[in-house]
């Protein structure tokens, strides 16, 4: 019994991480979250992009009139569009 505690314990201790590598892992854990966050940003954008612009352009290829609500949503989604790829490209930095 108390070999088996005794084994135990080494290969506990010899499994340690020196706190360079804990820095390390730290590290690449953070890249990979903000790597994560910058895509779901891009996508955010490139969603904002289809819906509130491409979608507010379709009126001008039926031969519908424009109003204002579409002019609107138009700017909105490029101002949208722009802020979350700011937002992505800062954490990609």
């Amino acid at each position: 019994m108390l070999c088996y505690l005794c084994r135990a314990v080494r290969n506990h201790l010899c499994r340690m991480e020196t706190p360079e590598e804990q820095v390390a892992e730290i590290k690449r854990k953070k890249e990979k979250r903000d790597d994560t966050f910058s895509k779901f940003f891009l996508d955010l954008a490139k969603l904002s992009l289809t819906s509130m612009v491409l979608g507010n352009i379709v009126p001008l290829f039926n031969g519908s009139a424009m109003n204002l609500l579409n002019v609107i949503l138009f700017v909105v989604g490029i101002i949208t569009a722009v802020i979350l790829t700011l937002i992505a490209r800062r954490l990609l930095e």
